[in-house]
């Protein structure tokens, strides 16, 4: 990697660090543990309890 290509990558994380906070949580099941980062866009015209629900909506008429 050269200085420049390490610059670009530097500016866009501290571009990212102006965005929201990703949703954290953590779940475990059985011996295996799951770190779960949601981002979601500053733009966005639906909740993120909207979208969920969406999606699984659109699981459960697929998986019907």
């Amino acid at each position: 990697m050269n200085a420049a290509t390490a610059r670009k990558g530097a500016a866009k994380t501290a571009e990212r660090k102006f965005e929201r906070e990703p949703f954290k949580m953590v779940r475990r099941v059985g011996s295996t543990t799951f770190k779960i980062n949601v981002f979601t866009s500053p733009n966005a015209t639906e909740t993120a309890e909207q979208k969920l629900f969406r999606v699984i909506e659109s699981e459960v008429r697929k998986n019907a």
